[in-house]
């Protein structure tokens, strides 16, 4: 009899290039690509998911945690370490603690302890569907933490498991997806469609840049947006010009 599946990810790491394409890009703008590529955007984009510290572009392949309510029977039989601990100790340079704690806010998840681990593991953030708390210090950390709020109270759930799908803030996250996150919001993108992705998010951010020069110039919105066949030969013209 087979055990359970490992979801450890078989994709080769992305490249160095292919991160600073994606830095490049808003997760807004690799949202609308996603649609192109079938993707649901209720299951790729964090519903309620924003910066509590920390702004700029944060890419980062994920290592996820799971929380559910605490039990006092459960809290025997998890053992030691607990799953929070693990999955911060398994934390490469560069990638992201995703965490479900079922979009609770009743208390602090994760605080200055963890989160300090986090930050010496070489984490590239931490994403939560929930709340973190010790603000004042995280402030100071250096560590981008994307969350529904901060909140003074200790957790009230129990961390289970880590490095399995888990649901974080409605969306899809599977160890080794990446992880885009901004001042708009937090972003799943499937490893093996990173680099195609990558590509039409630029050239589409390269449309949508000419597209608002045209209305500097005073062209009428409904002649340019969405853009019509028409513009895109003039932006295909201009392009080809320099």
């Amino acid at each position: 009899m087979s055990g359970p599946p490992s979801w450890a990810s078989d994709a080769r790491p992305p490249s160095s290039d292919l991160i600073e394409q994606l830095r490049s890009v808003s997760s807004a703008s690799i949202s609308g690509t996603l649609r192109k590529f079938n993707v649901n955007v209720a299951h790729s984009y964090m519903a309620g998911i924003h910066p509590i510290v920390g702004a700029g572009c944060i890419v980062g392949r994920a290592v996820t945690l799971r929380y559910v309510p605490s039990r006092d029977d459960l809290r025997t039989r998890v053992g030691s370490p607990l799953a929070s601990h693990r999955a911060i100790e398994a934390l490469q340079p560069g990638e992201v603690l995703v965490v479900d704690a079922l979009g609770s806010e009743a208390g602090g998840h994760l605080g200055d302890v963890m989160c300090t681990r986090v930050k010496l593991r070489g984490a590239a953030a931490l994403v939560i569907d929930g709340a973190v708390r010790d603000l004042p210090y995280l402030k100071d950390l250096g560590l981008p933490i994307f969350a529904k709020s901060a909140t003074g109270p200790a957790s009230p759930l129990l961390p289970i498991e880590y490095n399995v799908p888990i649901q974080c803030g409605g969306a899809l996250v599977v160890p080794g997806d990446l992880i885009v996150a901004d001042a708009d919001g937090v972003c799943v993108l499937p490893i093996d469609l990173a680099s195609e992705v990558a590509k039409a998010t630029i050239e589409q951010e390269e449309l949508e840049v000419f597209i608002r020069q045209k209305l500097e110039e005073g062209r009428l919105l409904q002649d340019v947006y969405p853009p019509n066949d028409r513009l895109r030969q003039e932006y295909v013209a201009s392009r080809q010009k320099g």
